[in-house]
Formats: structure tokens, C-alpha cells, sequence
């Protein structure tokens, strides 16, 4: 099947198995040439586009404008935006540059080192993560920063 082949497109999902569209979640080429070709996009496809977009921490709405013209304000026009939006949006931002880290190695390390390199970076992810995953875990992790500071450990 050719790069540009309008038929690699599952045609049910609106999916393709191209890097950018696995990197993103956004329609690529191949999908607008489906498109172009089957008129496969309707009304439903781009407003799930617009949920993924969105849930990434991008406004992909149109302004909407008051009765006077002017666009109303929103959180976070002003900076005003609080301590759990922020962590959410580094949250997605920590996820999206892994994740496209991920594809990046998939894609261009070499073939014969790739296997061994994935599971070793996995691998370090998972071990740095897995006292957060579980409610003990966290515990465990609030109650000894707690008798750290309480001992005189803070700097």
C-alpha cells in the first residue's frame, strides 16, 4: 500500500497508522486524501478531533463574543489560572513529549538496539512512577516527606 493511499484509512475510527497521526491524534495527509477521495469526515469525526485537542490543554473553539463585541474573559487570560489547572496542563505536557519521545525511538533507533532500549526506558518509567500509582504508595511517600521535614531534613 503506497504512502498516499487513501485506503490504509480505517474508515470506522477515522484512524491511520502514519507517525503523525499516531504522535498527535490529529487528521493527517492520508486522512484529508480519504476524505477528498470517500468523503469519510463528517460533523461527528472533527468534533472528536476537537475533544482530543482539547483534552491535550488547546482551546480549538471559536471565540464567542458578548452582545458588545468583545471576546469574554476566560481562566487563565489573565494568568490567573490555579495550582490544580497548572498541574493538569504539565501533566498533559509531561504526557504528549513522552509520548512523542516514545514514537520518535520507534521510529528512528536503530532496529537492532530498539527492543532492548524501549524496555529499558519503560522500564525506568514504571519503576519512577510506582509508588504514585497506588493509594499505599502515596501514602507511604506524603507520611515519610512529612518526618523528613519534621526531623529537620528540609533545606
Amino acid at each position: 500500500m503506497g504512502d498516499d493511499d487513501p485506503d490504509r484509512i480505517d474508515e470506522d475510527n477515522v484512524q491511520c497508522d502514519c507517525l503523525f497521526f499516531r504522535k498527535y491524534y490529529l487528521p493527517c495527509r492520508h486522512i484529508f486524501l480519504a476524505d477528498r477521495t470517500y468523503e469519510i469526515l463528517t460533523e461527528d469525526h472533527w468534533n472528536d478531533f476537537v475533544v482530543m485537542f482539547a483534552n491535550r490543554g488547546f482551546d480549538v473553539a471559536a471565540p464567542v463574543c458578548n452582545s458588545h463585541g468583545h471576546e469574554p474573559s476566560r481562566e487563565g487570560d489573565r494568568g490567573d489560572i490555579g495550582a490544580p489547572t497548572r498541574r493538569a496542563l504539565t501533566l498533559k505536557k509531561t504526557l504528549e513529549r513522552l509520548r512523542s519521545r516514545y514514537y520518535e525511538l520507534e521510529e528512528d533507533s536503530d532496529p537492532d538496539q530498539r527492543e532492548n532500549l524501549m524496555n529499558l526506558w519503560l522500564g525506568s518509567l514504571q519503576r519512577a512512577s510506582a509508588d504514585f500509582l497506588t493509594e499505599e504508595g502515596t501514602t507511604c511517600i506524603i507520611n515519610a516527606e512529612r518526618e523528613r521535614r519534621e526531623t529537620g531534613g528540609e533545606e
